[in-house]
């Protein structure tokens, strides 16, 4: 057991790795999405995602996580947003999350949404679009 530390700064400095740790694994989840979404190249893949938002529950809970591909031009995503594509691009992201041994029950709720950058501006960025 480490002993406590004596100084304010360091206690603080302890506090805020503590905190930032637990912050992690409260949201372990919607990170490994997110990681395993950034390292894909999404090959054979008709449009490329620019980037991508992804929403999890504040609790911690692994099911229903939502994820935004965002495209650069709003035709892009209007292609995407077709219900075929749509199914094509879940699929792929969920063969990304399986390969990683995400929870199953993660993987099956998971919801994906195609969005454009054009889109994102004409509500007033990412704060005021995903909200």
């Amino acid at each position: 057991m480490s002993e406590e530390p004596r100084n304010a700064y360091e206690r603080r400095r302890r506090r805020g790795e503590e905190e930032q740790r637990a912050r992690e694994e409260k949201f372990w989840a919607g990170l490994t999405v997110l990681r395993v979404l950034r390292d894909d190249e999404f090959e054979g893949l008709p449009c490329l995602p620019v980037d991508f938002h992804v929403l999890p529950h504040f609790d911690g809970r692994v099911e229903d996580i939502a994820v935004w591909l965002i495209f650069a031009t709003t035709a892009e995503s209007d292609q995407v947003r077709e219900p075929a594509e749509t199914a094509r691009y879940l699929a792929h992201v969920q063969v990304l999350l399986r390969r990683v041994h995400f929870p199953e029950e993660g993987v099956a709720t998971l919801g994906l949404y195609p969005t454009s950058l054009p889109e994102i501006e004409a509500a007033g960025g990412k704060f005021h679009y995903f909200r």
